[in-house]
């Protein structure tokens, strides 16, 4: 996942009160989306991953987990994920904002995500 949703609905830590307005992808904005589609779902494991149980998480397969740096959702991240003992990368590129990958103007950030995609699905399809 680039720059994940683990949990719809908000969930104020410091990256949600940090970059909550200007840059990009504002807790108002945001707020909607969760609404719009969590449809009154949002603390259901289902739709909030976040939320799933240790069981659950530990099935999952190995896994590169991609954040900007000056994002609301950083802190909605994976690190429980590496505390069950599962195969995570986690990449944070500290200068980018929310959408750098879809959104033209932070070219640093999208060629070293594009590149770390790139070897994560390489490395791991020569492993199978």
């Amino acid at each position: 996942p680039i720059y994940p949703v683990t949990k719809l609905f908000t969930e104020r830590t410091p990256s949600w009160e940090k970059y909550a307005k200007g840059y990009g992808n504002d807790a108002e904005l945001l707020e909607a989306f969760n609404e719009a589609y969590a449809n009154r779902q949002e603390r259901n494991p289902l739709v909030s991953v976040g939320l799933c149980d240790d069981d659950a998480l530990k099935t999952l397969p190995p896994a590169l987990f991609i954040s900007a740096g000056h994002d609301i959702l950083l802190d909605q991240t994976v690190q429980r994920l590496h505390n069950l003992g599962r195969p995570v990368i986690y990449r944070v590129y500290p200068t980018a904002t929310h959408l750098f990958i879809t959104v033209p103007g932070q070219p640093t950030a999208f060629e070293e995500a594009v590149k770390d995609v790139s070897r994560f699905l390489n490395d791991h399809h020569a492993a199978k």
